[in-house]
């Protein structure tokens, strides 16, 4: 079976790095087959963000309300536990 292209939706994740909070209360929705990109200085959290995306790293704020969908993300959604939409 092939699998579709995913969707991705944050709602309020965060992520900190001891007293460093590197990604504060992002909200974001990428609907399937869409290309983005983030923009912004150096530091301001797109790396962090990508690697929540990609699954590589756990947010530390509201991971029930990350969701992805299609089997190319099944891995994310077990990692974090997420509902496909």
């Amino acid at each position: 079976m092939k699998a579709g292209p995913a969707s991705v939706e944050f709602r309020n994740v965060s992520m900190r790095y001891g007293a460093v909070t590197a990604v504060d209360n992002v909200n974001f929705t990428i609907e399937a087959g869409k290309l983005v990109t983030l923009l912004g200085p150096s530091g301001c959290g797109k790396t962090t963000t990508l690697r929540m995306v990609a699954g590589f790293i756990a947010p530390i704020i509201a991971p029930a309300n990350c969701r992805a969908a299609s089997s190319s993300a099944s891995r994310w959604r077990a990692r974090w536990s997420a509902t496909p939409t």
